[in-house]
């Protein structure tokens, strides 16, 4: 089931104290970019973040899982997690902070 566009702006919105975040389409699912820079996918409505190093260090006990069959494996964040996103936007800003350098 691809993802809802409703639920693409609520995790967009949930995110937004992470910096300036916007989704593009792909492959039928989104890409999320934080300041520019490509670090999370929304597929089948769940959202994943890209492993790093940084965000491994926060131990936030996200399971690692693949977005889609074959992909490198992300950080899941369950939907409940976003109800309270402070330590989820403290994972994008270290993703991006990563992937940027």
């Amino acid at each position: 089931m691809p993802s809802r566009p409703e639920t693409v702006a609520r995790i967009s919105e949930q995110l937004a104290d992470a910096g300036a975040i916007r989704t593009r389409k792909m492959f039928g699912e989104y890409g999320l970019y934080c300041d520019e820079v490509f670090c999370a996918q929304i597929n089948e409505d769940e959202l994943f973040i890209k492993r790093t190093n940084a965000g491994e260090a926060l131990d936030l006990g996200l399971e690692l899982a693949e977005p889609y069959k074959g992909a490198k494996l992300a950080f899941h964040v369950p939907s409940a997690r976003l109800e309270h996103p402070k330590p989820i936007c403290d994972l994008l800003k270290v993703t991006v902070d990563a992937l940027s350098s």
